[in-house]
């Protein structure tokens, strides 16, 4: 896994359900006109909008320990702790014997976020301790962020203490970055049962990351659980050819690399390891037959080995129905894995019944994962074809994803340029792209910073894009 960022901060669960309960069940000391001004504040346009409203009310009541205290634990959530340090710490002043038990536990674990984000471990530390200390439910996650301290201080058997405290009751909460320092430590204490443990829960709870599977592949291999760790290796080439970071002749020379490896006698005199080897062997060469028949006889139970089995019988074209309900029950742990969403695609398409938007809609999926691959390029010109284009058309393509990016892109910039890639989209035949993309350059051609540059390009434009233009600039 990738060394920890440190300029990245998640908000645990556990510290926003205080939160919210601080917001619902305080009660503010002051007169009647905080209070009614408190209350009146909008809290359904999201964290952003929220901020600035409680920012700005703070400049007309700056002595508030209920508004600290909730503008900096939304600095926080949106991973901004250098602005929360002056609400924390001021609130830290405010507080009184009146302040709840959560109230106290969650600014401390803030102050403790500050902290660590400063690099003051020792500061840290004692700020997580004192969260810890207010028994009440939301304390215990502020264990992570006591344990990475004291980590940042090599105090790895004090650390570990305080992150099993934490797993064993507030695993819900972490952070990719909770996750991660527990996974080095219970790799550096050899504690390889439990790391294998805290990665399956990170590969449940988060977007794979590239090494996840070789820390499980190790582990694995210290256990001498052969077959689990060529699985783990092997995950972590599929997803590294999914994103471009691989090809296949580079992970067949590794793949014999390790066959040479469970060759060895000395090493693995029980000759463990070899089934799985020779299936991720004829699925990597894309012997599709002969990796579905090598995985039946596995019969594994694992997630990724299920993938693999059912991907290789979509694309032998043995998949039945019911194998594209287990293959698409699998989509929480393989959400970060291009390929799947394709083969799904692959196997809806082979036995029918499916809509043309499920279809694409699968096919989005893939291209927005990995949307520069040379694999997204080819899912692309399926994508056309879904769509009733010409393959061809695909290289103009835009997914509803893409569509809203460049349009976000545009109206925070005022860069009318951004838009270019959707006026591409207008040549092309009808289809749900170039609708979508005619509603947003609509919109945006009513703004008159941006239309001249519509005026221009209807000025060069062409065919079904010249039609297209000026049906948005005349409306």
């Amino acid at each position: 896994m990738c060394p920890e960022r440190y300029g990245r901060w998640t908000l645990s669960v556990a510290l926003l359900l205080a939160f919210m309960t601080t917001v619902l069940t305080t009660s503010c000391a002051g007169n009647t006109s905080f209070n009614k001004a408190y209350a009146s504040i909008d809290r359904s346009h999201g964290a952003g909008r929220l901020l600035a409203d409680l920012v700005r009310m703070d400049q007309d009541y700056p002595d508030r320990f209920v508004l600290k205290h909730e503008i900096g634990v939304l600095y926080l959530q949106q991973g901004g702790p250098a602005l929360a340090a002056p609400y924390l710490e001021r609130a830290l002043t405010l507080a009184g014997r009146s302040t709840t038990a959560s109230d106290r536990a969650t600014l401390y674990g803030g102050l403790a976020i500050v902290a660590y984000s400063r690099g003051d471990f020792p500061k840290a530390v004692e700020y997580g301790k004192k969260a810890l200390d207010v028994k009440v439910g939301e304390a215990p996650a502020f264990g992570f962020i006591t344990g990475r301290a004291l980590l940042a201080q090599d105090k790895q058997k004090e650390a570990l203490a305080y992150l099993d405290a934490a797993w064993a009751v507030a695993r819900a909460s972490m952070s990719a970055e909770d996750y991660r320092a527990y996974a080095r430590a219970l790799e550096s204490s050899g504690r390889n049962l439990d790391l294998i443990a805290v990665l399956d829960s990170y590969e449940s709870a988060f977007p794979y990351e590239p090494g996840l599977g070789l820390m499980q592949s190790a582990a694995y291999e210290r256990l001498g659980d052969f077959d689990a760790s060529v699985l783990a290796a092997f995950k972590e080439a599929e997803y590294a050819t999914a994103y471009g970071a691989s090809r296949g002749t580079y992970i067949q020379g590794n793949l014999s690399a390790i066959r040479k490896k469970l060759d060895d006698k000395e090493f693995n005199p029980t000759g463990a390891g070899k089934s799985a080897l020779d299936a991720v062997t004829a699925f990597a060469g894309s012997d599709w037959a002969g990796a579905e028949r090598m995985f039946e006889r596995r019969a594994g139970s694992g997630t990724f080995e299920k993938y693999l089995l059912l991907s290789a019988r979509i694309e032998a074209g043995h998949a039945a129905a019911a194998d594209l309900d287990t293959f698409a029950a699998l989509q929480p742990s393989l959400r970060s894995l291009p390929p799947y969403y394709y083969r799904l695609y692959a196997g809806f398409r082979t036995l029918g019944g499916q809509g043309t938007d499920r279809l694409a809609d699968l096919l989005e999926s893939a291209i927005n994962l990995a949307p520069r691959t040379d694999a997204s390029s080819f899912y692309r010109r399926e994508l056309a074809s879904t769509l009733g284009l010409a393959p061809a058309d695909g290289v103009h393509l835009l997914t509803k994803a893409e569509l809203s990016v460049a349009a976000d892109r545009a109206a925070s910039t005022g860069e009318s340029g951004l838009l270019e890639p959707l006026v591409g989209v207008l040549e092309l035949k009808d289809n749900r792209a170039t609708l979508m993309a005619v509603g947003i350059l609509r919109a945006f051609a009513r703004d008159a910073r941006h239309r001249p540059f519509f005026v221009d390009r209807l000025r060069s434009a062409k065919g079904r894009t010249r039609e297209r233009l000026e049906y948005i600039l005349a409306h």
